[in-house]
């Protein structure tokens, strides 16, 4: 029996042995591949392409929700938004700030100081501003509308008496606006209250054109006036040689 046990021994051996050299096995994280079948899958891997739809169904897209939201205000809502609408209609200059928390009397301040320099604050939601402007020139100023907005509003657009006017009010910041159909920027708002006034421009205009006027009746009169000169001082000196 011994022998037939050595026998079995000598003729039984296993093809694949295991060692466990911890207590258990982590299939929570499994181990990084190689560096080349990484690279091979990242190079092998479909590239998916998006489909981007045309402006125009966008655009289209987006109307129903903008009927659908103001079929959603109120009575007063929609009678703010008829008032915001006519007095945009009637503005040369809309100018967006953002205002810092403020007491009912620093707001009461900035509004007096704004009528008395003839520019009007406009106080309304952002919700009924983004009606008011949508389909119009001035619904690029959407992006501007996401925090606690005022706006001013003016028949005509001397922006260097509005800085002028708000320079001292520290709670409201200048984020952009449109003026005469103009799309600004603050840094372009900026550089617009830098430009002279229509009535100095013309000013300077008319300087010029008359200075020209008055060059060229100089230089046209210059030989008339240089043969006078001359003509007279030849006559007075033959008047003194003969008195000699």
């Amino acid at each position: 029996m011994a022998a037939i046990g050595r026998l079995r021994a000598a003729i039984f051996q296993p093809r694949l042995m295991l060692v466990r050299h911890r207590k258990s096995l982590d299939v929570r994280k499994p181990p990084p591949a190689q560096l080349l079948r990484r690279i091979l899958q990242e190079i092998t891997a479909p590239i998916e392409l998006k489909t981007v739809p045309p402006l125009v169904q966008t655009c289209y897209a987006l109307k129903p929700q903008t009927s659908l939201q103001t079929n959603m205000l109120n009575r007063y809502e929609t009678f703010i938004l008829n008032q915001t609408q006519e007095m945009l209609k009637r503005s040369r200059m809309v100018i967006v700030y953002q205002h810092l928390p403020m007491s009912s009397n620093e707001r009461r301040h900035i509004k007096v100081e704004l009528k008395k320099n003839d520019f009007q604050l406009l106080t309304v939601q952002n919700k009924i501003m983004k009606l008011a402007i949508a389909d119009t020139r001035m619904a690029n100023l959407s992006p501007l509308l996401i925090s606690y907005n005022y706006f001013v509003i003016s028949e005509h657009t001397d922006v260097a008496a509005l800085l002028k006017c708000m320079q001292p009010m520290h709670k409201m910041v200048l984020l952009g606006g449109m003026i005469d159909k103009h799309l600004l920027t603050k840094e372009g708002i900026l550089q617009c209250s830098k430009i002279p006034s229509l009535d100095f421009i013309r000013g300077e205009l008319v300087t010029l054109l008359g200075h020209g006027m008055s060059q060229t009746k100089r230089l046209l009169n210059h030989h008339q006036s240089q043969l006078s000169s001359n003509l007279t001082q030849f006559v007075k000196q033959n008047t003194d040689q003969e008195e000699k």
